[in-house]
């Protein structure tokens, strides 16, 4: 199995007056890299199910840990 290779872009979100809100990266899939036959067969999405999520939110809270937010774009 070949594995498609990714490129980190790494940007700022700004407030109305310019100063800086926050900092963002996105991990960019380099689909162009795909070989005819040997690439195409097996494609994999990441998807979580909802008892993994309990287990992990459920962990969390035994634990007393902290929850960060973060946003995933997908796009191809």
């Amino acid at each position: 199995m070949f594995t498609i290779s990714y490129k980190w872009i790494f940007c700022k979100k700004y407030n109305v007056d310019w100063s800086i809100l926050k900092y963002k990266a996105h991990r960019i899939a380099r689909g162009f890299f795909q070989k005819l036959g040997i690439d195409y067969h097996e494609n994999f999405i990441l998807v979580v199910e909802l008892t993994s999520l309990l287990i992990l939110f459920s962990f969390i809270v035994a634990l007393d840990f902290k929850i960060h937010q973060m946003d995933a774009h997908i796009g191809f």
